[in-house]
This record gives C-alpha cells, sequence and structure tokens, in this order.
C-alpha cells in the first residue's frame, strides 16, 4: 500500500464587509466530471456514502446568503474551497495568545 502525504492550508481574509475562508490541499485535485456533480442530491463516489453531505452544505450556504466555489488549484496540484461570508467584517487577530 502507497501511502500520499497531502497538505491542507487554511485561510481566512477579513476584506470590506465580508469574510473569506479558503481550503486548499495537494490532493488529486478533482475531476471535471465529478466536479459538476458534487452538490447534486444522491451522488457519491464513495462505497458506503449517501450523497446527501455537500447536498447540505449547498442549501445551507445557499441559504445563509454565502457564495462558494471549488477550484482545482492553478499550479495542477489539488483544490480549493472558497467559501465566502457577506456582512461580516471581523478584525483577524494574528497574534496567539
Amino acid at each position: 500500500m502507497c501511502i500520499q502525504k497531502i497538505e491542507v492550508w487554511l485561510s481566512i481574509e477579513s476584506l470590506e464587509n465580508k469574510i473569506k475562508l479558503t481550503i486548499s490541499d495537494t490532493g488529486t485535485g478533482i475531476a471535471q466530471e465529478v466536479k459538476s456533480q458534487l452538490f447534486t442530491p444522491f451522488f457519491t463516489i464513495k462505497d458506503s456514502g449517501q450523497g446527501l453531505g455537500l447536498m447540505l452544505v449547498h442549501e445551507i450556504f445557499t441559504l445563509q446568503g454565502f457564495s462558494y466555489k471549488l477550484t482545482n488549484n492553478e499550479n495542477a496540484v489539488g483544490a480549493s474551497f472558497e467559501v465566502t461570508i457577506p456582512g461580516a467584517n471581523i478584525p483577524l487577530d494574528t497574534t496567539h495568545k
């Protein structure tokens, strides 16, 4: 069995009247035919999946007025999921206590 090391990054940006949260990884990315169906009810690529998780994410984000997008990274390694939360103006403290 070959174990692939995947790195994951979390980025939070405070923009004017919104927050942008981005989660990126160094995995294999997402095939276009899968990407176009990911938020469709009952679509899954998992053996034991039910295809409800990302559909619920879509519903919750839509009801809350959040926007989101899923893209393969420009460097052809991994993917990124970006969520924009409007109406949020939270100063981000970069110090750790």
